[in-house]
């Protein structure tokens, strides 16, 4: 019997991690955002949570940092004139707090994280690197745990937490949160972005 087998990648698709200096806008989200957490958290894990979208705030940071996904979105993806719903919360961690992996498929199509306060060391350390608290990517095709033989690659993807840095990526794509190590908060806003259907 002849043999017809091929090798197909199977993990194809758009990561943007974009790092650029945004003290000013940080600066002004951060009091907010953890103002936010104190009125809206409900125990200790992250997901204990009253629901809310900060979007939904008319505060002209929040409008800058909405405006920011929107245009990266269309920096990358042809949306024409599809209509979209947009909703974020701040996330923050203490001291060996973790997130364990998970996908955003029920809250978006595309996901942000964008990172307003993290760990200092970070920034002179590669931004593709595990380290504190570091975002991780997983290969949608291999779940988390299951067995990688020595020539398979890029299975995880890894990010560095860095003030000013903004990940996008599908929200398929499975992704968790190492333990974050330190005294002071780290603060982030997940974002989803979903796009409206037409059903016939």
């Amino acid at each position: 019997m002849s043999s017809n087998s091929k090798l197909i990648q199977l993990w194809q698709s758009d990561i943007v991690i974009d790092y650029q200096n945004r003290d000013t806008l940080n600066n002004q989200l951060l009091p907010y955002l953890l103002e936010k957490y104190k009125q809206t958290s409900l125990g200790k894990e992250h997901y204990e949570r009253i629901p809310h979208n900060i979007f939904a705030d008319n505060f002209e940071p929040v409008n800058q940092l909405k405006e920011l996904l929107i245009n990266t979105t269309k920096n990358y993806y042809d949306i024409g004139g599809l209509e979209f719903d947009i909703e974020g919360h701040e996330i923050v961690s203490h001291d060996r707090q973790f997130i364990k992996t998970h996908v955003d498929t029920e809250e978006g199509d595309l996901t942000f994280q964008y990172y307003v306060k993290a760990p200092k060391e970070n920034e002179d350390k590669e931004t593709n690197s595990f380290g504190n608290a570091s975002f991780v990517l997983v290969n949608p095709a291999r779940p988390a745990g299951s067995f990688t033989f020595k020539n398979e690659h890029y299975l995880e993807y890894p990010v560095l937490p860095k003030e000013g840095l903004l990940i996008m990526y599908r929200s398929y794509i499975p992704h968790y949160q190492n333990p974050y190590e330190g005294s002071d908060e780290l603060v982030q806003v997940v974002a989803n972005i979903k796009f409206k259907r037409d059903l016939h």
